[in-house]
């Protein structure tokens, strides 16, 4: 099997029995986190890119992709959204996995947002919310685009809620998934980013996964019998006080994440996270644009990397290269296999925390654990 990285992000966590070590220390409390952020800003004109270079740059920082026993069409952290109010603004992102990253750009606005994933099959799926973000003016034409559904004449009034808008799109006749997928095709054509053999394939399966399971679509992987949350549930999930905070959660947020698509900021690129090739180029590529880290969401791939003192290693060196801004931070996600986390909130088999990234370059090389890690 090739190196574990960002497609293993959402797996649980298999036969781990993570040693006690010496801990990291987490960020600040989220109450002292949000009295320092500053206001959001819309990003800046000059960061939008052209069809020519966010394909240029998604071809050149991208590296051969790896496969992994999971279909990772969706995620599967119910607490994605509970650290939202102490995320950092502004900056440049770096995220894994499938939607849950569009939740933090829509708070973050960041200049540039990069989505990597060892799965080339990542990159494909995020054309396909590309797509749709660009053909959707509103949430539930977007709901409508990504699910392969009619949208008809209708419309809902923007102060409706994401239950609302999911309601309705359950209601909406199904479409051809030809529209999407071929809409796909000539976008990601257009971008310099042909999609040919394996990448088709997917394309068509992705696709029709969504237009046949509509907001039930869930993540699988093979081997496992346990029921992982839906697409619906996931766009309904809400902060650590209940209230929904998605970024379908309002028109508002919507439309961020949507500039940010149209104006060709989130990247799509196939790295591993502790190999030595998409990493180190993204790092150049940063400091190049003079662009500082806000945050990196790695999810619970590091649970992965520390597999090996090798991986952990390189991966960590990765992680230092980044040009961080002053107040960095990286979003992980552990995983209760009968470990509870201290911090792990009643009815989550998750628990999302923030780290001030200072924190890891100075001392995730004595990490040896994915529970030190994670654990204040």
């Amino acid at each position: 099997m090739q190196r574990l990285a960002p497609a293993l992000l959402a797996l649980s966590v298999l036969g781990c029995k993570p040693a006690p070590a010496p801990t990291l220390a987490p960020s600040a409390s989220v109450a002292q986190a949000r009295a320092e952020l500053p206001v959001p800003a819309a990003p800046s004109p000059s960061t939008a890119l052209s069809d020519r270079e966010l394909g240029r740059l998604s071809r050149e920082v991208s590296e051969p992709g790896g496969e992994f026993p999971s279909d990772n069409l969706v995620s599967n952290e119910t607490s994605y959204l509970h650290p939202i109010d102490a995320l950092p603004r502004g900056g440049a992102y770096i995220g894994v996995g499938p939607e849950q990253s569009f939740a933090y750009l829509a708070v973050i606005e960041p200049e540039l947002a990069w989505i990597i994933d060892i799965r080339g099959d990542n990159r494909t799926l995020h054309l396909v919310y590309k797509t749709a973000f660009e053909r959707a003016p509103s949430r539930l034409a977007f709901v409508a685009a990504l699910l392969s559904r009619k949208l008809g004449d209708g419309g809902l009034p923007e102060s409706a809620t994401v239950a609302e808008v999911l309601g309705a799109a359950r209601s909406l006749p199904k479409d051809d998934p030809k529209v999407l997928r071929d809409a796909v095709v000539e976008r990601s054509a257009a971008l310099g980013l042909d999609l040919e053999g394996r990448d088709l394939a997917h394309l068509d399966a992705i696709v029709r996964g969504f237009a046949t399971k509509g907001l039930e679509q869930r993540y699988s992987m093979k081997g496992s019998a346990r029921a992982y949350p839906s697409l619906g549930e996931l766009l309904e999930a809400g902060d650590l006080s209940g209230r929904a905070r998605g970024f379908l959660s309002s028109e508002e947020g919507y439309r961020r994440v949507r500039r940010l698509q149209r104006e060709n900021r989130v990247i799509p690129v196939v790295g591993d996270l502790a190999g030595a090739g998409a990493m180190p180029r993204l790092a150049a590529e940063l400091s190049r644009r003079r662009l500082s880290v806000s945050l990196l969401y790695t999810s619970n791939v590091e649970q992965y990397l520390m597999e090996s003192p090798k991986t952990w290693t390189a991966w960590v060196r990765n992680v230092s290269a980044l040009p961080w801004a002053t107040d960095g931070k990286i979003l992980r996600v552990y995983f209760d296999q009968g470990r509870r986390h201290p911090a792990q909130v009643k009815g989550h088999r998750t628990v999302s925390l923030l780290f001030d990234a200072k924190g890891f370059v100075a001392d995730g090389a004595r990490a040896k654990s994915y529970w030190s890690v994670v654990t204040p």
